[in-house]
C-alpha cells in the first residue's frame, strides 16, 4: 500500500484517506496551543466563580450577625401558628433535618414545607441569589435543601438589612433536595408517580402505609377516622405506648393503612385512583383481595 495511510474497506464510505505528504503536524500544535488555550479561560472562570463565593459567604456571615431577633421571632410563631404547637413545630423540624417522614404528621410536614417555600420565593426573588451550577440546580436543588436543612440561616438573612445590589448565595444540594421534596411536598404526591413504585419507596427507605398517609392528606375530602385522629394525639403528646389498645400499638410504629385494607372513604376521585394504583404495584387489588 506504499505510504498511503487508509483504514480497512468497511470503513471506506466514512473515513477520509490521508498521505504521509497531505500529514502536516503544525495542525496537531495548533490544536494543542488553542486547547490550551480554552483549558486556562476555563480554570479561570472557575477561579473567578470561586471567588464569587467565597466573597458571598462572607457577606451571609456579616448579615447573619446583623439579623433583626424580633423579626426572627415572628417568623418563628407564624410556623408554630402553622402547625398548632411548639412541640408539634420542634418535631416537624427535626425531622426537616432528619429527612424523616412521619406519616401521623404528614399534613403538618406538608404545610410546613409549604409555607416556607412561600416564605422564601417571597423574601429572596429569583434575580436576588445564586448558587452553584446550571439551572437545574437554581431551580431543583436548591430550595427545598435550604428550607429543610438550613432554614435558620434563611430566616437570618431574610431578616438582616441586604442589600439588592448584592445577590444572597444559598448552597445547592441535589441529594437532600430531591429526599426532601419526596416526603415533604404535595406536588410530589399529586405529578410524580414514583412515590406509587414499590422499588422506589424501599431504595427511599418508605414503606407503603407512608405513602398511603400522604394519599389520603393530599386528596382528603372528608375526615377521618377517630382511630387515626386519637393515634395523632397519642404520638403527639408522647402518651406511652403500653397504655394504649395493643391493636393500636403497631399502627402507631407502621401507620394505619395496609395494603390489604379499603381504600379510605375520606379522599376523593383522584385520591381514590391514586391509591388504587399504589396498592395495584405493592400487589393488591380489589379482585386478588376479595379471593
Amino acid at each position: 500500500m506504499s505510504d498511503l495511510y487508509s483504514y480497512s474497506d468497511e470503513f471506506e464510505d466514512s473515513q477520509e484517506e490521508y498521505s504521509a505528504e497531505e500529514y502536516n503536524s503544525e495542525d496537531d500544535e495548533f490544536l494543542a496551543f488553542h486547547d490550551a488555550d480554552i483549558e486556562a479561560q476555563v480554570k479561570a472562570e472557575v477561579e473567578k466563580m470561586k471567588m464569587r463565593r467565597t466573597d458571598a459567604e462572607l457577606k451571609n456571615i456579616q448579615l447573619v450577625e446583623t439579623t433583626d431577633k424580633a423579626k426572627v421571632d415572628r417568623i418563628l410563631a407564624d410556623q408554630v401558628e402553622v402547625v398548632g404547637s411548639l412541640t408539634l413545630y420542634e418535631r416537624i423540624n427535626k425531622n426537616f433535618l432528619d429527612a424523616k417522614f412521619e406519616p401521623f404528621f404528614a399534613k403538618e410536614q406538608f404545610d410546613l414545607y409549604s409555607w416556607r417555600e412561600d416564605f422564601f420565593h417571597s423574601s429572596f426573588p429569583e434575580e436576588f441569589w445564586f448558587t452553584d451550577g446550571g439551572d437545574d440546580s437554581h431551580a431543583f436543588d436548591t430550595v427545598p435543601f435550604q428550607i429543610t436543612k438550613n432554614f435558620d440561616k434563611v430566616v437570618a438573612l431574610a431578616c438582616s438589612p441586604r442589600n439588592d445590589q448584592f445577590k444572597v448565595y444559598f448552597e445547592s444540594d441535589e441529594s437532600s433536595s430531591a429526599k426532601a421534596r419526596t416526603r415533604f411536598d404535595t406536588n410530589t404526591v399529586m405529578y410524580d408517580e414514583s412515590l406509587l413504585d414499590k422499588e422506589f419507596l424501599e431504595a427511599e427507605g418508605l414503606s407503603f402505609s407512608d405513602a398511603a398517609h400522604a394519599i389520603v392528606v393530599v386528596f382528603q375530602s372528608g375526615p377521618q377516622k377517630l382511630e387515626y385522629l386519637a393515634m395523632k394525639k397519642v404520638l403527639e403528646y408522647q402518651i406511652p405506648l403500653e397504655d394504649v389498645p395493643k391493636e393500636l400499638q403497631a399502627k402507631a410504629v407502621l401507620g394505619m393503612h395496609d395494603a390489604s385494607d379499603d381504600i379510605p372513604e375520606c379522599i376523593n376521585d383522584q385520591g381514590t385512583e391514586t391509591f388504587e394504583i399504589l396498592r395495584t404495584n405493592f400487589g393488591f387489588s380489589d379482585d386478588n383481595i376479595k379471593n
